[in-house]
């Protein structure tokens, strides 16, 4: 037998899971329209920014790249969206590395079970997917191949991978400005904790930060940075104070932290059971051990009663309350990693602690910012939680029986959530299509009435709403520049259809 049959016949399982995986997630990729600068980049929009070499736009060459190709063929966005998703899936089975059922069933939640507000700006918006989901693929490769570093075991690789990884550090950086300054943060830090714990300069890693390096000049060179830092910028700015205080409390707070609401109690859970399962002697580490314990208790809690009675409609100062709350939650996970994960396996814990830290650190100046820049910390809080979940089923003694009534329920969220997205995202693309063949049919109109598509908490922007975007959606379907194109409510316009 050769080496690709026996490897079919050794790994039959796991390509069959990711088969399937992939099959239904291009069926729910499909089912993602084109919206908002969707439009610009299918259209001569996106050609003149890419004549122009995306001059005083942004230097997000390989995000802009990919979305001038992807906003082309409705089919190739689906399946490149559909195997970036999946390869997301299978780079995070490979990264935590454990045998697992239980285990691999939470990666799945993971990848499936994204927060509606990142879903509608990353996963299921072409012009978000280039920039913030294709990103976190690269990062993710980056972090497979120094996964044995990240678990303190040091293993020197062939130097055939060096030019490999020049270029993934250079395409890394070309995709959003704040994973960008992560790469080079990142990379240095593999070069330096290799120097300094073996003695030795990994040149894979070297090539790397040279990569990332020369991918953040070509980022940051683009006219655009230089307008924003000169506040010559009508859109962005950067303003370390006002920024940094209206970022955390109105974005970062809640789509870093808040919004998570169901790793927030997973993560609880586990991080509870193992704290309970840890003595201390020390009397100040008891209560530190209480506050921690009360913490992690209420806050899961908190953030869905809240959220239920919508308090924020009563009280505006909720946000400052949720922001310091939510910064103290973080604060009482760190302490529990320090005091459950021992010694030799603390440094991977806190490597994505860290990581997600250093990501979101940038986006801290910075203004406007959206759900979608929280995409690659999402994904990393989540290979968080189940490495924990690996830790609390390797070290606590559970039935089988249990143990395998667990593995279904959490599957069965999964498919809860798939189901369910699925439902929502098919209403929006047969009322979608709806509206484009009545487009199609009366495209040569001079007035021509279209629906509004109900999509507002699950697709970016679907339905134009100022005199710009109309023109890019007129364009991007070939409407005439002429043409009137007025949006109704779906009731008002069956009526008048």
């Amino acid at each position: 037998m050769n080496k690709i049959g026996l490897f079919i016949k050794n790994n039959k399982n796991e390509i069959i899971k990711y088969l399937l995986v992939f099959i239904f997630l291009l069926l729910l990729c499909s089912l993602f329209p084109y919206s908002h600068d969707d439009w610009a980049w299918g259209s001569k929009i996106g050609i003149e920014r890419l004549n122009a070499k995306f001059y005083n736009y942004n230097g997000r060459w390989i995000g802009n790249l990919l979305a001038l190709i992807l906003t082309r063929s409705y089919t190739l966005k689906t399946i490149i969206s559909a195997l970036t998703l999946t390869l997301n899936l299978f780079l995070i089975d490979k990264i935590i590395d454990s045998r697992k059922k239980i285990v691999k069933n939470f990666e799945l939640l993971i990848t499936i079970a994204i927060p509606h507000l990142i879903l509608m700006q990353s996963v299921a918006w072409v012009s978000g997917f280039t920039n913030y989901v294709f990103s976190t693929m690269l990062i993710l490769l980056y972090l497979y191949f120094n996964r044995n570093i990240i678990n303190s075991k040091y293993e020197k690789k062939s130097y055939f991978f060096a030019p490999l990884l020049f270029i993934l550090g250079l395409s890394s950086a070309l995709c959003v400005e704040h994973l960008t300054i992560y790469t080079v943060i990142i990379s240095l830090f593999f070069v330096i904790y290799i120097f300094v714990k073996e003695r030795k300069i990994d040149l894979n890693n070297v090539f790397y930060l040279v990569g990332s390096m020369c991918g953040s000049i070509m980022m940051f060179s683009n006219e655009a940075y230089h307008s924003i830092t000169n506040n010559l910028d009508t859109y962005r700015n950067i303003s370390p104070i006002s920024n940094a205080i209206s970022n955390y409390f109105n974005s970062i707070s809640k789509d870093l932290i808040i919004n998570n609401y169901l790793l927030n109690i997973i993560i609880s859970i586990i991080l509870l059971v193992l704290i309970f399962k840890t003595s201390f002697s020390k009397k100040i580490i008891n209560y530190i051990k209480c506050i921690v314990i009360a913490t992690l208790s209420i806050f899961p809690i908190y953030t869905i009663v809240i959220k239920m009675i919508n308090i924020s409609s009563v009280f505006k100062y909720i946000n400052y309350i949720n922001g310091l709350l939510a910064g103290i939650y973080y604060v009482a996970i760190f302490i529990s990693l320090l005091m459950i994960i021992k010694k030799e396996k603390i440094v991977k814990y806190l490597f994505i602690f860290f990581s997600i830290i250093i990501m979101t650190g940038p986006l801290l100046v910075v203004s406007p910012i959206g759900s979608r820049c929280f995409y690659t910390q999402y994904i990393l809080y989540g290979i968080l939680v189940a490495m924990l979940a690996h830790e609390l089923f390797s070290n606590i003694k559970t039935s089988n029986q249990f143990e395998k009534y667990l593995e279904k329920m959490v599957l069965l969220t999964a498919l809860l959530f798939f189901c369910v997205y699925l439902l929502v995202y098919f209403n929006i693309y047969r009322l979608n299509n709806e509206r484009q063949k009545y487009l199609n049919v009366h495209i040569k109109e001079n007035n021509i009435i279209l629906p509004v598509v109900p999509s507002n908490e699950f697709v970016w922007s679907l339905n134009p709403n100022t005199d710009e975007f109309i023109r890019r959606y007129k364009l991007f379907y070939g409407v005439k520049e002429t043409t009137n194109i007025k949006f109704v409510p779906y009731k008002e316009w069956k009526k008048i259809k």
